[in-house]
């Protein structure tokens, strides 16, 4: 999940121009995580192009989805509680 926190926050100011991003976690399960980063950037200009990061995202995450719009770009995924217990601390 860091490692998407961090992909977020940076595509957020790289990509989008933000300059506020807003991340909440919460659990909606006993097996579930989910996260949510919004942010008020451009969001991708034009179409979304996937490479690396979203990569990551099909790797690491149940599902996700990434939604730019007005004024708000928010990107939502689901997360294997055992996956995020799983990974160690830096």
């Amino acid at each position: 999940m860091r490692e998407v926190i961090r992909e977020s926050i940076n595509n957020a100011i790289f990509h989008g121009g933000a300059s506020e991003v807003v991340i909440r976690v919460n659990q909606r399960s006993d097996e579930i995580l989910h996260l949510v980063t919004e942010d008020n950037g451009t969001g991708p200009a034009g179409e979304i192009n996937f490479g690396l990061g979203s990569k990551l995202m099909d790797t690491v995450t149940l599902s996700w989805t990434l939604r730019k719009g007005s004024p708000h770009t928010v990107l939502e995924a689901h997360f294997a509680i055992d996956s995020v217990a799983a990974t160690p601390a830096i």
